[in-house]
């Protein structure tokens, strides 16, 4: 019979969570499980960089990390390790917002059992091997899950075709975020990652579904929102600087996120090619850059969008 090994990390503070959760895998049937237990965020990274880890188990609320900080922190130091979050009754919600951001699954402890927990965890493993061979096809960023360069032009260009056959308009944002170098430099490189992940979340919280969302380049993002007119321009931009400003105020890091936009149309008036539109984007954005540096002033006001009346 052939058994079915699979290296587990438990980050959990309380020990008889710990003892509930390592009882309920010794009761499944169809499979071993090894279980290393760590009690502090700081141990259970610390365990990662040393050991083959399969899958995590994360109880969010920890004595030396708390909330969606928890979650960052693992995921900016793993990349391609599923994890399953562990909740009680009042923290199920920040469970959902790390779902949406990453995590495979959360599992409430007051309904646990045997079944859920070994579904979960197999369903975990299955759905980050398919994420895995999404990434192969080298159309999605590693670190932010977002499409990477190559995702975002060939997207953009059936876009642009769908957009000339239906005399549709598109918005292209070209969105730079400031000073990451020194994050990078201060704070390390893994602080700068989560800078860029957090960045990431906020322009999917600030876009619609349906928009075609990608980190470029290292500190690059491109939005490319479908059928949003002239109009749209100054209510997204001004939901994205919202977002980011909300972020800001409840930041547990020793960083701030600052973005500088710029943007350009396609329509059936403006049949301009991809490079032309990251031109203009390009430009725009780096006039709102100057213009910010320039005048330290305009740095209080989180990224004023340069040629807002073009």
């Amino acid at each position: 019979m052939e058994n079915i090994n699979t290296k587990i990390l438990l980050i959990e503070d309380d020990p008889g969570d710990a003892r509930l959760v390592v009882e309920l895998l010794s009761e499944v049937k169809k499979g071993l499980y090894e279980v290393e237990w760590q009690n502090t965020l700081t141990k259970g990274l610390k365990y990662i960089e040393e050991n083959d880890v399969e899958i995590i188990l994360l109880d969010l609320m920890l004595p030396d990390s708390w909330g969606m900080e928890s979650f960052n922190k693992v995921k900016a130091n793993i990349s391609n390790i599923p994890i399953i979050i562990l909740t009680g009754c009042n923290d199920e919600n920040i469970a959902v917002r790390a779902v949406q951001r990453g995590a495979q699954d959360y599992i409430s402890k007051d309904d646990i059992s045997p079944i859920l927990l070994e579904h979960s965890i197999r369903y975990a493993i299955e759905r980050q091997k398919m994420l895995a061979e999404l990434k192969a096809l080298s159309v999605v960023d590693e670190l932010t899950g977002l499409y990477n360069r190559r995702g975002f032009l060939t997207l953009a260009q059936q876009q642009m075709e769908f957009a000339d056959r239906n005399l549709r308009e598109m918005l292209l944002f070209f969105i730079d975020f400031d000073g990451l170098k020194k994050i990078n430099d201060n704070f390390g490189h893994n602080v700068g990652d989560i800078a860029l992940m957090e960045t990431a979340n906020i322009l999917k919280e600030s876009f619609s579904r349906s928009d075609i969302i990608s980190r470029i380049g290292g500190d690059e993002f491109a939005v490319l929102a479908l059928e949003a007119r002239t109009k749209s321009i100054e209510i997204l931009i001004d939901r994205l600087q919202r977002n980011i400003e909300v972020y800001n105020k409840s930041l547990n890091y020793s960083f701030r996120i600052s973005v500088s936009i710029g943007y350009s149309r396609y329509g059936p008036k403006k049949h301009y090619s991809i490079d032309e539109l990251f031109a203009q984007a390009d430009e725009m954005m780096y006039n709102c850059k100057n213009k910010k540096y320039k005048n330290p002033k305009e740095n209080d006001k989180k990224s004023k969008i340069a040629g807002k009346k073009a």
